[in-house]
């Protein structure tokens, strides 16, 4: 569930759990880390949370080591991001994007459903399907039509997609595993090289 691991990446990461160490850094040829400095600004997309990071200098790389005592204090969500180097009066901007922190699984009581939104709305689909009641089944939305408004027909497709939203996502989580996905890819070549 995540881009970071007990190396030092050379990159900025995209995805990060709170509560671990995160470490990367980044080299610029015409921003040395001793005269530069480099400052990480991200600001959760809803506007609740912030944080940023201040890089250090080491070996003229701008670094960047997190303990987990500092990221246990970062709320889940995605995060726009963006990082800035600067010098007397020269600042400029050398990373854009965004930053997915998941949420310390440590700080989880339990009785909480850490199932992924598509796997809620797909056992929803199913009970309706198979004639059960589901609890509050009118809060339920699919492309702003409530569920119980939908024909068997239309379920039926809800139900497709949303397993292949769910399929989708335990390939990925399987190959950041490093584990087969069960994903077949087929290739045919025409012509000549």
């Amino acid at each position: 569930m995540s881009d970071i691991d007990n190396k030092f990446l050379n990159i900025e990461p995209q995805q990060a759990v709170a509560g671990t160490n995160w470490k990367w850094k980044r080299s610029f040829s015409q921003f040395p880390a001793n005269t530069w400095s480099l400052t990480y600004y991200f600001r959760e997309v809803s506007g609740k949370y912030s944080f940023d990071i201040t890089a250090t200098n080491s070996d003229n790389n701008f670094v960047v080591n997190l303990p987990f005592a500092t990221t246990n204090g970062y709320a889940p969500g995605v995060y726009s991001g963006q990082g800035f180097v600067s010098y007397n009066t020269d600042k400029f901007i050398i990373y854009d994007n965004q930053l997915e922190v998941s949420e310390n699984f440590t700080l989880q009581g339990v009785g909480r459903d850490t199932r992924s939104h598509a796997q809620k709305v797909l056992e929803a689909i199913k009970g309706l399907l198979e004639g059960k009641f589901v609890e509050d089944a009118s809060s339920y939305s699919i492309a702003g039509r409530s569920i119980t408004k939908l024909d068997v027909q239309e379920l039926i497709n809800a139900k497709n997609y949303y397993e292949s939203l769910v399929v989708m996502e335990i390939r990925n989580q399987r190959a950041k595993q490093g584990l087969q996905t069960g994903q077949v890819v087929r290739a045919r070549f025409t012509g000549e090289f």
